[in-house]
């Protein structure tokens, strides 16, 4: 299934989202597939802080450049095809995937040393 977003409920999407070239800025491009990651297909006023506390994880767990808490705001009103995952269950999805990539990596290292 393709990714769909739409921004046409983001204030100021012109100059938030895109350069003078028309080119989509980096930052919303990496919002824009974190939806995915994090189990959320939008950003609003009332869900911006579970986002961003979402995004942050996934941004310090994997050492990825931090996108600001402002600079995030600036894109209440994206929405994309995501479904919202619950917040335990993405946990449970997210955490048990680290989990045993951690455990895959440590086995196969401890395979290579016998």
């Amino acid at each position: 299934m393709s990714l769909n977003y739409y921004y046409s409920d983001v204030a100021n999407a012109d100059t938030v989202m895109f350069d003078e070239d028309d080119m989509m800025y980096a930052d919303t491009q990496s919002i824009i597939f974190t939806t995915m990651a994090i189990g959320m297909g939008g950003i609003t006023e009332e869900n911006w802080l579970e986002f961003y506390a979402r995004m942050n994880i996934l941004e310090r767990l994997h050492d990825y450049k931090p996108i600001l808490a402002e600079r995030l705001k600036e894109h209440i009103g994206l929405t994309t095809n995501v479904t919202y995952e619950p917040r335990s269950k993405w946990l449970k999805r997210y955490f048990g995937y680290e989990i045993d990539d951690v455990m895959w990596k440590v086995q196969r290292e401890c395979e290579k040393t016998i």
